[in-house]
């Protein structure tokens, strides 16, 4: 399952390619088998889904993904999709503490520290821009720290405007470059 959830959210297809309506599709009945697939519906929801879907999803499997350390770092490291939306992001936050998942409580806390940055070393940067990201899928969870910094009030607004150059220009996958263009 992994693996073609991998595949999917490796492949670059348009927003509105039919290709993307239906693993939007495939996300929702994946959704429906046993706790261990939710975990690609999370995934495949991160980058297909529209935000009010993202949201919905994470909201109808509340208790799934709280009764699994592993599904509730998954849906927390989404959240970089979902900062427009404030105070869900605080809701799902406070649900983290409250039930005492330290591995999500990490992947926040470590959300927290991109955002309060106000630059990065040289280190950072590569990391960023993932070797030759011409040659490369860029993974995933590289779109949401980008997001993350991107959308980050602390960040020098020039650091900013030259890494979300570099990603528009060097990211191939047009979901992604779609999203870093808005910011």
């Amino acid at each position: 399952m992994f693996s073609a959830v991998r595949v999917l959210v490796g492949w670059h297809i348009e927003w509105n390619d039919d290709a993307a309506h239906r693993i939007r599709e495939l996300a929702i009945q994946i959704e429906k088998e046993d706790r261990h697939n939710l975990v690609g519906s999370v995934w495949l929801n991160a980058k297909y889904a529209e935000d009010g879907q993202l949201r919905n999803f994470i909201n109808y499997n509340t208790s799934r993904w709280l009764s699994s350390s592993f599904l509730a770092r998954q849906v927390v490291a989404t959240l970089p999709r979902l900062r427009r939306m404030q105070k869900l992001c605080t809701e799902i936050e406070r649900k983290v503490s409250d039930r005492g998942l330290s591995g999500a409580a990490s992947v926040l806390r470590n959300l927290d520290n991109i955002r309060l940055a106000e630059k990065f070393d040289g280190r950072d940067i590569l990391y960023f821009k993932h070797g030759n990201a011409a040659d490369k899928t860029f993974p995933l969870h590289k779109f949401l720290i980008c997001l993350e910094v991107l959308q980050s009030e602390n960040f020098g607004s020039e650091e900013k405007s030259k890494l979300k150059r570099f990603l528009l220009e060097n990211v191939k996958d047009p979901i992604y470059k779609m999203f870093f263009a808005t910011l």
